[in-house]
């Protein structure tokens, strides 16, 4: 849910910064002085930290396959990853 909510923070920060800058810079003035005039290095600082806290956040090292709703595998209970031939037979046992 958070990282659903920075994500979207993030993309309309960077809209906001593409789209809207010459409304917002004859409206605010920290626009018209700091960042109008370095749009790039704020871009950057936006995607790159952002992205930053959204991996740290969704960063748990679980991997899960759920189909319709229900798991069918968890590499946080079964210690490992699956292979195709586990994941062939997930789908297929639920045809």
């Amino acid at each position: 849910m958070l990282v659903n909510l920075l994500t979207f923070i993030q993309y309309g920060s960077l809209i906001i910064l593409v789209v809207f800058d010459s409304i917002l810079q004859n409206k605010i003035s920290l626009w018209q002085q700091y960042i109008s005039p370095h749009k790039m290095r704020v871009g950057f600082i936006i995607f790159f930290g952002f992205n930053f806290i959204v991996q740290n956040l969704q960063s748990t090292g679980a991997f899960e396959i759920t189909i319709n709703g229900q798991l069918v595998h968890s590499k946080l209970v079964s210690g490992q990853m699956p292979t195709i031939k586990n994941i062939q037979d997930f789908i297929g046992s639920q045809k």
